[in-house]
Order: C-alpha cells, then sequence, then structure tokens
C-alpha cells in the first residue's frame, strides 16, 4: 500500500515516477510530505531526480506548503463563517423580478424575421 509521500507524488507525476521517487525519498529520511517541504533544488539534483521533475516537485511543495499554512490542523469538523448580522430587508428574497415586455417583444419579432427568411 503506497504511504503519504507516494500518493501525494502520484497526484502530479503520475504512479511510475511516484513509487521510484517515493522510495528514493523514504532511503533519505522523507517519509511524510511535511518532511518534503524542506527540499531544496541542489538536494533532488544531489538524490537523483530528473531535472525535468525537478521544478514540477518544488512547485508542488510550494502549493502543499501554502495549503497547509491556510488550514492549520484539520480536526475534521466543518468550520462556519460567523454572520455579524441577520439579512436586511433588502437582502431578502422578494419574489421574481418583472419581465420586460418590450424586451421580450424585439427578440420574438427578430426570431420570427430571421426564421421567415430561412
Amino acid at each position: 500500500m503506497p504511504g503519504p509521500v507516494e500518493r501525494w507524488l502520484e497526484t502530479f507525476l503520475g504512479q511510475l515516477y511516484a513509487r521510484q521517487y517515493a522510495l528514493m525519498f523514504e532511503q533519505f529520511g522523507y517519509t511524510t510530505v511535511e518532511s518534503m517541504f524542506q527540499l531544496q533544488p541542489d538536494i533532488l539534483r544531489q538524490m537523483g531526480i530528473a531535472p525535468e521533475h525537478i521544478n514540477v516537485i518544488l512547485e508542488n511543495i510550494s502549493v502543499s506548503q501554502q495549503f497547509t499554512a491556510g488550514i492549520g490542523q484539520y480536526d475534521g469538523s466543518p468550520t462556519y463563517l460567523p454572520l455579524s448580522a441577520p439579512p436586511t430587508q433588502s437582502t431578502a428574497y422578494q419574489g421574481p423580478l418583472p419581465v420586460n415586455t418590450t424586451a421580450m417583444h424585439t427578440v420574438e419579432a427578430r426570431y420570427n424575421t430571421t426564421l421567415g427568411k430561412l
């Protein structure tokens, strides 16, 4: 069963490279996605990562760092934004908007004219 690093790599590198690189990362002690946040281009080169994958991995590390920093530790419970005040009368539903009959007649007339020319 793939570990967290392999599953993460698979999302942007595909299964073949994910498995190969995950084994390499684990041998160097990178066993969690968070531990990979410390990787730098020179470390990846020394590990034998293909040059075309180095930037891809670093970009995804950056995205993962931003995502993790944005949510902190997620405990599984939903969070809701507090309402500062109940909606005012102007934002409450007031029924359907009135139809502009002039515009509707214009569209209908153009449609009939075009249809008649076919």
